[in-house]
């Protein structure tokens, strides 16, 4: 699966309210085994066992996005160890 990306290098540059194209592109590619029913579980797991042996380390709160919960874990070490593999296309 092929993801792409586009945002700014500097967010905090980019003026409150004013419309300005994205000045970043990324594409990444997430390969690993078939995706419905075999990667999915992987995922889902993964972040259940994340959740209940970090918990005190989680951020406080109520919802949380992906990355501010998993953000300063070892998450995507975990998919890798389970067959999923991330990889950089292209930067610029």
């Amino acid at each position: 699966m092929v993801f792409v990306g586009r945002g700014f290098k500097d967010a905090s540059k980019v003026p409150p309210g004013k419309k300005q194209q994205p000045d970043m592109e990324i594409i990444t590619r997430v390969t690993g085994p078939e995706i419905g029913y075999v990667t999915t579980p992987i995922i889902l797991v993964q972040a259940a066992l994340l959740v209940l042996e970090n918990r005190d380390k989680l951020p406080k709160g109520g919802v949380w996005t992906p990355g501010v919960a998993f953000g300063t874990t070892d998450y995507e070490q975990r998919l890798q160890n389970n067959g999923l593999s991330f990889d950089v296309i292209s930067k610029h």
